[in-house]
């Protein structure tokens, strides 16, 4: 996954001008809907296991990378449409393409990260969203912060049927400290893999 930081002026344009005409974001068909609570062995079926219902924290203190790396469960609330004697294929499947995040709290440019992600339709799938992706160097920046940071995430991409498609806003609320979250596996593996100073974790079985 490679991640490219943007400054997103003419998406955000663009969205200042749509919101002037009163249309609100498309949260009845592409919906995020949790944060999934990292699992023993770091896979996961088409849904979360567990909702983490905790606070999404960064520590810059136990930190290695600055990276905020989450689990999200997405649905696909549009139905298959597939109708064999009509001749038509189900063109409904959905396929995530890109991440982008804005914040609120710190002084980070918004981001684009490419994806690649599909959600079949009808269903729900786990991604993975870097919610401060490395090289943002979140130690440097947030080095004497803390509080609050919100990362408002939104996926876009296509259909089967190639038209594209932009969820509704996420915003993810994160705790940045310095010390509150120490390290947690002593070196054992983690899941995210990698992401000692950060809430959620789980150390690998």
């Amino acid at each position: 996954m490679t991640t490219r930081l943007a400054v997103l002026a003419s998406t955000l344009a663009v969205g200042a001008a749509v919101g002037l005409h009163g249309c609100a974001d498309d949260r009845a068909s592409i919906q995020i809907q949790a944060i999934c609570a990292p699992s023993d062995d770091c896979t996961f079926s088409g849904r979360c296991d567990m909702q983490y219902i905790g606070f999404p924290t960064l520590d810059v203190a136990t930190s290695l990378t600055g990276r905020l790396w989450l689990f999200l469960q997405v649905e696909n609330q549009l139905p298959d449409n597939e109708d064999l004697d009509a001749g038509r294929l189900n063109t409904n499947d959905a396929h995530i393409d890109e991440t982008t995040i804005e914040y609120d709290g710190a002084p980070f440019p918004p981001v684009a990260i490419g994806s690649n992600f599909s959600v079949q339709a009808g269903e729900t799938a786990v991604v993975s969203v870097d919610a401060i992706p490395q090289p943002l160097d979140a130690l440097t920046v947030l080095a004497a912060y803390e509080g609050e940071v919100v990362a408002r995430v939104r996926f876009r991409g296509y259909y089967d049927d190639a038209t594209r498609f932009e969820t509704g806003e996420f915003p993810i609320t994160i705790r940045v400290c310095n010390g509150c979250a120490p390290v947690a596996c002593a070196g054992a593996g983690t899941c995210p893999p990698d992401s000692e100073g950060q809430l959620p974790i789980t150390c690998i079985q």
